[in-house]
């Protein structure tokens, strides 16, 4: 089993070729998601390639119920008030509003080589990982279908996916090893 490839599009107003932001000029706008939506038990994770010191904050992940091919994208997904659960700093979004507070090891203090990871396990628990570490349970009930996102927002400026090679059985934080394939820079546009 192979992770899914990203989609994404440029802003509706760009015009090609698009000049991307840099992560010196701009915190936020790079928003990817999955090009089709998990299987149960798929983990999905990456790996901080670049770090840049001008901003707070850092890279946040999660999943949502939109398809990415319908979906104008946002500068950051936690300004989607529906269908997205994300892991941002050391609590757990939904739809925009925390759910969780201090939970599992703070995102905002990784580093480059760091990984972080989520799944949605079939029993519909969402579950975050963090340098193979699971931080447990972070939502409950979350729907099938659900697509990966990756928000690289504040001091993340690149990471790449880390495919794991399958499933992810039991409660080990063990990923393995595996192929890696690049996003890119900041930007939002990825394929």
């Amino acid at each position: 089993m192979t992770t899914p490839p990203l989609v994404s599009t440029p802003p509706s107003d760009a015009v090609s070729p698009c000049p991307l932001p840099s992560a010196t000029d701009d915190f936020n706008h790079g928003v990817v998601l999955s090009a089709r939506a998990l299987r149960d038990n798929e983990l999905f994770q990456v790996r901080i390639d670049k770090m840049v010191d001008k901003w707070a904050g850092s890279i946040e992940i999660g999943v949502t119920t939109h398809n990415p091919a319908y979906l104008q994208l946002p500068s950051t997904m936690t300004n989607l008030r529906s269908g997205t659960w994300m892991m941002t700093g050391n609590g757990v979004m939904h739809n925009g509003t925390t759910v969780l507070d201090e939970y599992g090891h703070n995102l905002d203090r990784l580093k480059a080589g760091d990984t972080v990871g989520g799944v949605r396990r079939d029993d519909g628990t969402l579950h975050f990982f963090v340098n193979g570490a699971a931080q447990g349970p972070a939502a409950w009930n979350v729907p099938p279908n659900v697509y990966a996102v990756v928000d690289l927002y504040g001091q993340a400026a690149q990471a790449t996916i880390v495919e794991d090679g399958g499933e992810l059985l039991g409660d080990t934080g063990d990923t393995g090893g595996g192929r890696r394939r690049g996003l890119g820079g900041l930007g939002g546009v990825m394929v």
